[in-house]
Formats: C-alpha cells, structure tokens, sequence
C-alpha cells in the first residue's frame, strides 16, 4: 500500500529487468518510488519498504525491478547473518583435515546453526559435532574452547530433549481426549 505525499523521482535508465537489460526495451519503467507499507513474510510484523531504500535497491545495487522487499530490515539482517553462516560452514566443511582453530570455528557455526532452528537437532548432527570435539580434545591448548562448546552443545540436547518430551506430553493428552 503506498504512503501518499512520499514520491521520489527514478531514474530509468540506472533500472533493471529479470532479464538484465533495461526496460525489456520498450521503455518501460518505474518514473517514482514511493514509501510502501508491508507486512514482513517471517516475523509478520509491519513496516516500510521506503522510497530511498527502494532507489538505492534499483538503481545502485542493480536489483532487478521485480524484485519486491518481503522482509523488515531485522529479518533481512539475520537471514544475511545465517546465510554467511551457511557459506563459512560449508567452507570449513570441505577442508579434509581441520586445524584446531577451524574445528572450533565449524562447532560453534554448528550450534549456533541448530539454534537457530538452520540445522536439524538431530541425532546424526550431534554425532558429527561430537566427532569434531573429540579430534579438538588432542590439541590441549585448546582445551578451554573445546570445554565450553561442550557445554553449549549439552545445553542444545537438553533443549531438545526437555521439548521433545513435552510434545509427547500434549500429543499424549491429546490421545486421552479423543
């Protein structure tokens, strides 16, 4: 929904199409921007795709016209944030013989990637993550990082587990009810 009285003049010729050129050559394009209102698609609350962020999108970054923002600024931020995690975690995991460092470094994107609901709690991850611990626990000058990701990783489990048991808690009572 558009904001009246917000208008910015475009600039045509700096627009793109899906298909890279401008215009689809018939001269099409967007003469204003406007602050729109929308809903964010992950955390559903409202705000503002503002007309100098929409210039700025189109027009500097190249973003293609159809293009439309979805998201509020703080959920593009944490999804450019799991996106890098994602990149450095397949990055560290391709090295066939870790160092220490890097081990450290593939743990905690790990755990910070099941936290944030990225990765599966599962049995398997754990496992792997373990693995990983258990190389670290030969580097002795490491033995403070491997300690606390141990712990941060038992704290994850116990998350896990004490919600798996209340779902089979309500999925039980829901089983009395019927």
């Amino acid at each position: 929904m558009r904001i009246p009285d917000t208008a910015i003049e475009a600039n045509g010729s700096r627009q793109k199409w899906v298909a890279g050129t401008s215009s689809y050559g018939f001269g099409l394009y967007v003469r204003y921007y406007f602050d729109v209102k929308r809903e964010c698609r992950d955390c559903k609350r409202p705000f503002i795709f503002f007309a100098e962020e929409q210039k700025y999108w189109y027009e500097r970054l190249g973003i293609p016209l159809e293009i439309d923002c979805v998201r509020c600024f703080g959920c593009r931020r944490k999804q450019r944030k799991i996106e890098r995690a994602r990149k450095r975690y397949n990055e560290l995991f391709a090295i066939s013989e870790p160092a220490s460092p890097e081990l450290i470094e593939l743990v905690s994107l790990s755990l910070d990637m099941i936290k944030d609901g990225e990765f599966a709690a599962h049995p398997r991850t754990f496992g792997r993550i373990r693995m990983w611990l258990n190389r670290l626990s030969k580097d002795t000058s490491q033995e403070v990082e491997r300690i606390e990701l141990r712990n941060r990783l038992a704290e994850i489990e116990a998350s896990q587990q004490k919600a798996m048991r209340r779902l089979m808690n309500e999925l039980g009572q829901e089983e009395n009810s019927d």
